[in-house]
């Protein structure tokens, strides 16, 4: 049997006349409650470390969500290919996809791990980490969640949303409680971030069986309909077609991770260890506009690949769906946005604690930064469902001045480089939404 590729993909069936996906909303409100577990964890590290040691942990957190934000193309196209391969019935490319991109984020891991062995005193001692064993941790961790994107992924093409949903609230809660048992015995960045690595760990296994149980049924029902539908059923996989889709999306991941992470690695590069755990404190806590924007952002492709007409010329059914995911995302993030800005003291002060109240003035800019980088991420989640990736160039062309502003002046001073980043995502999504605008105008699109 030939190969098939990835682009050829059947014509979903048809969108049922709703506007929701099936499951969407406790989908929403469980994650959100799993992120809600992930921000305690967060605070509660923040509060049971010192100074130097939770700078540390923070950075460590910023680098595993950097890599995680790097390897999201493979959690972003099997989410893509898997959801009209489902709607089709081919469950069975499915897990031949999944298989095949964790053997080569397997050989990519090992290629990865030999770089950062010969490097690593070199990041250690750039980013003035006083526990090299939590730094180490973090890679291997970032190695762990990647794989588990694949297959939350995965379960994310199957519209398994109740799976998918358990494997969040599942490790927030294993991160919490082991962390909490880690630092109780050993107030460490390490202990912390082994209570990370631990949870992923525990995740991808269970991921990895809710997908292979879903794989089972669909096999044993297709089975009783006379289909073959096994593993063995199943096109090859195209590598050169897997490439082609995958290297847009992972210029797209990693222009969100640098946007997102960028500047916390550089504060911890650039500021006193006082003035770095505040300002990774605060970036930590504005993630809670990322805890907000998750479970919407993973619905846009579901949601958009179940109007086929929406990935062309933006289709009644995906205009609908994409514009309720919006106004959830914007109603949440503004409701978050208000006690923020009216009492940053007061609200750092009961996540952080006391000693962490002299980083208030960074509340208000890290959290409009952090807005407007998810806002961004939300955009380019719709740009992937339709194929379109225009946008990019001009997204890397603002980050490559706004890097290069930030290096050549260097701001020493926290708060100063708290405004300027925001000034700068501020302005990456000014020029994404344009560009969707520009292209929603334009007949037949562009990109």
């Amino acid at each position: 049997m030939q190969p098939v590729g990835l682009g050829a993909e059947p014509e979903a069936a048809p969108a049922n006349s709703t506007a929701a996906l099936p499951g969407s909303r406790s989908f929403i409100v469980a994650t959100l409650v799993a992120n809600g577990i992930g921000l305690l964890f967060v605070a509660f590290a923040g509060r049971a470390l010192p100074a130097a040691a939770a700078a540390d942990f923070f950075a460590a957190m910023f680098l595993v969500q950097a890599i995680y934000m790097a390897g999201h193309p493979f959690n972003t196209l099997m989410a893509r290919t898997g959801a009209a391969w489902t709607a089709a019935g081919e469950q069975a490319r499915v897990a031949s996809l999944a298989a095949y991109l964790l053997w080569r984020w397997a050989a990519v891991t090992a290629a990865i791990a030999l770089a950062v062995a010969l490097t690593f005193e070199l990041q250690t001692d750039g980013f003035q980490i006083e526990e090299p064993a939590a730094w180490a941790f973090a890679w291997a961790c970032g190695a762990l969640v990647v794989a588990l994107g694949v297959l939350r992924g995965a379960l994310r093409g199957a519209l398994l949303l109740g799976a998918l949903a358990a494997s969040f609230v599942v490790e927030a809660a294993l991160r919490l409680g082991v962390g909490a048992a880690l630092l109780g015995h050993t107030a460490s960045a390490t202990s912390a971030v082994a209570a990370h690595g631990f949870a992923a760990a525990a995740a991808v296994v269970g991921a990895g069986l809710a997908l292979r149980r879903h794989l089972r049924v669909g096999r044993a029902n297709s089975d009783s309909d006379g289909l073959a539908s096994g593993p063995a059923a199943s096109p090859p996989i195209d590598g050169h077609d897997v490439l082609r889709q995958f290297a847009p999306l992972l210029l797209l991941s990693l222009l969100d991770a640098s946007w997102q992470n960028a500047d916390a690695l550089l504060a911890k590069a650039q500021l006193l260890p006082r003035d770095a755990a505040g300002y990774g404190a605060v970036t930590s806590m504005a993630r809670l506009f990322g805890v907000i924007a998750q479970p919407f952002a993973l619905l846009v492709i579901p949601a958009m690949a179940a109007d086929p007409a929406s990935a062309v010329d933006g289709g009644a059914l995906g205009r609908t769906r994409l514009g309720r995911l919006w106004l959830g995302f914007g109603g949440l993030s503004l409701a978050m946005l208000a006690p923020l800005a009216i009492w940053p003291g007061a609200v750092l002060t009961v996540v952080f604690g006391v000693s962490y109240a002299s980083a208030a003035p960074l509340v208000l800019p890290l959290a409009l930064a952090s807005l407007a980088a998810f806002a961004t991420l939300m955009l380019g989640q719709a740009f992937a469902a339709s194929g379109r990736f225009g946008f990019l160039a001009g997204q890397l062309a603002l980050l490559a001045l706004a890097a290069a502003g930030l290096w050549w002046l260097a701001p020493r001073d926290a708060v100063a480089l708290a405004w300027a980043v925001a000034l700068a995502k501020g302005a990456c999504l000014g020029l994404t939404a344009a560009w969707w605008r520009w292209e929603r105008t334009e007949p037949g699109g562009r990109g």
